[in-house]
């Protein structure tokens, strides 16, 4: 029986949305300006305008730079997608973490589901968790810990940046009452 399930489908798929966007509007936007210094017409907007219309040559800027601002406070959390199954007997987090350094991530991006790596804790094994909080509150990192035969060990990170307040709260409860910590019945 599942207790709890909380993921940030939603707010992954949106930065997924924005990647995109920067890709496909910024690189005919670089181009572009990169075509007008060759031909020495230094503005680009003198070059836009020329080409493609005063109007849409606007809309694309002004699309641009609200989807850079975006992609700027993004990749300050360093975003990754999760799910957290939580149940009676174990925890399991599926978890996918892009590579912001490969510059075709955008593409790789669209793809999440199936690159999904999966943490599986039994409640036996499960011992606590550590939170690392930084970037002035929005980067939140959660490690695992978990108990074998031969000592403590702890999970990869898991970047739950992309949760929001409730579902970051209810994650919490949820793992303190797989490990018994608090009890609501």
């Amino acid at each position: 029986m599942i207790l709890n399930k909380i993921d940030n489908k939603r707010e992954f798929q949106i930065y997924v949305l924005i990647n995109f966007i920067i890709s496909v509007i910024g690189i005919p936007i670089v181009t572009l300006t990169i075509i007008g210094m060759i031909k020495r017409e230094w503005g680009l907007y003198h070059f836009l305008i020329e080409h493609i219309g005063t109007e849409l040559s606007l809309v694309l800027t002004v699309l641009f730079l609200i989807a850079f601002i975006f992609w700027a406070f993004f990749r300050t959390m360093n975003p990754a997608f999760i799910e957290v199954i939580i149940n009676e007997k174990d925890i399991s987090i599926k978890t996918y973490k892009p590579n912001i350094h490969n510059s075709i991530s955008f593409i790789l991006m669209l793809r999440y589901k199936h690159s999904l790596q999966e943490i599986k804790l039994s409640k036996l094994e499960y011992n606590d968790y550590k939170l690392l909080i930084d970037k002035f509150g929005f980067r939140k990192r959660l490690i695992l810990q978990k108990i074998n035969k031969t000592g403590l060990y702890g999970t990869s990170e898991i970047n739950i940046s992309l949760l929001g307040q409730k579902k970051y709260t209810d994650m919490i409860l949820s793992i303190d009452r797989l490990n018994g910590k608090i009890n609501l019945n």
